[in-house]
């Protein structure tokens, strides 16, 4: 088998730790495993040698032949099923200084997960963290078991959600419109006597923010707002309620699972909603938000942008957790802690709309052409931002945030 190499000058010290702990107990396992009659070298053959189980011995064969003790260590069987090995290994008559070679590499291997990191899971958390395919393998799972368990708690989850969010220049030079195009797709009950319920914050800087149709009047009930060319659900079955710069909505339905799943997508237009340029030098940042209100296993969340807004700055993306502090001015510094390491990024999607899609929602073109077109908007003056998330952490909010170049403005 070969060699076990990596190189740990670069490494942190719970990373040397760990990957000289594995590297020892690899050379070990081949050693021991080298001893045996006919030198097995694959899974199923050492398992006929020592009579264990077949993923005890493929998950060996596998740790001991990787070169990276990092990859090597998230493969390796747990100090149990190690001591297993090794005892079929001494019955089968393997050398007694060999086997106790590979004991003391167990148990340094057992004290490390025990001792200094507390648990096998978290150990494989801390070496997935250090791998950037493993880490995103994992994100995604923990990510899975979040939206599992916040679906059935709040008794409502869906297929996919969006926000799409267009700005250009307003009237008032001095500042900027908004329409907001949000969509919630195949959103269904789970649980029988939930309440499909979801919400939306539009933060603004007038003191009552002018919300209104996508025509540009007032909204009235639900059919203003709701886009029917899009949405399976009847607008007499949502009741609305704004509290502040919050609306809530609440979906009347009486069925659980998939007959209750329905598409609602809601466009509204926010007049002047925000000054072109922010006087506050304290206050660097410009941008859009998205809140992950529902359960959902799939988040767009797009921003185009006028070419007269925020031109030649391309956006950073933050994701902040909003449980304890809700929502986060991308502005207040004391808010930095709660900015969530996650692997999410922005993709640029230049230049006007043409080829824009969202494979998930068929008619997502559709959808935006529409805005552009009700609003009398030219696409080819808009440039476009996407973050795409797959099952996006209940609570978060994720915030695209355009550095605001003030020796352009003065």
């Amino acid at each position: 088998m070969p060699e076990v190499i990596a190189s740990t000058s670069e490494l942190n010290p719970i990373e040397h730790r760990i990957a000289g702990a594995v590297r020892d107990l690899s050379t070990a396992l081949r050693d021991v495993l080298g001893s045996l009659p006919g030198s097995p070298r694959r899974a199923v053959e050492v398992q006929r040698a020592l009579g264990i189980k077949k993923d005890l011995a493929n998950r060996v064969v596998r740790a001991s032949e990787m070169p990276d003790p990092l990859a090597s260590a998230l493969v390796m069987p747990g100090p149990s099923p190690l001591r297993e090995l090794l005892a079929a290994a001494r019955a089968c008559g393997t050398p007694e200084p060999c086997i106790e070679r590979a004991e003391r590499t167990v148990a340094e291997f057992e004290r490390l997960i025990r001792d200094e990191i507390g648990d096998r899971v978290t150990f494989d958390g801390v070496v997935g963290s250090f791998l950037p395919e493993t880490r995103e393998k994992r994100e995604l799972f923990l990510k899975q078991s979040v939206y599992r368990g916040m679906a059935q708690i709040k008794g409502a989850c869906a297929n996919a959600m969006m926000d799409t969010v267009f700005i250009w220049p307003a009237d008032d030079a001095t500042r900027l419109d908004a329409v907001w195009l949000s969509g919630w797709f195949g959103f269904q009950c789970v649980r029988p006597n939930a309440t499909m319920h979801f919400r939306s914050t539009h933060a603004s800087t007038t003191a009552a923010p002018n919300t209104l149709s996508l025509e540009g009047d007032s909204i009235d009930d639900p059919r203003d707002l709701v886009l029917g060319a899009f949405s399976s659900i009847s607008p007499e079955d949502i009741q609305i309620e704004t509290r502040g710069l919050t609306t809530h909505y609440v979906v009347s339905n009486e069925h659980v699972g998939r007959r209750s799943a329905t598409d609602i997508v809601l466009a509204t237009y926010h007049k002047a909603c925000m000054p072109r340029a922010d006087e506050d030098a304290n206050r660097k940042y410009r941008g859009a938000s998205m809140e992950i209100s529902t359960a959902t296993k799939l988040a767009v969340f797009d921003v185009f942008l006028h070419e007269d807004v925020f031109p030649g700055v391309d956006p950073e993306l933050r994701v902040y957790d909003t449980t304890i502090h809700g929502l986060a001015d991308r502005n207040d510094p004391l808010r930095d802690c709660d900015v969530l390491d996650v692997l999410e990024t922005v993709l640029p999607l230049g230049r006007g709309t043409s080829g824009i899609r969202v494979s998930e929602l068929p008619n997502y073109s559709d959808m935006i052409h529409t805005v552009f077109q009700r609003r009398g908007l030219d696409p080819a003056a808009f440039r476009g931002y996407r973050c795409r998330s797959r099952y996006p952490v209940y609570g978060s909010q994720f915030a695209f945030c355009f550095k605001q170049d003030r020796a352009a403005q003065s």
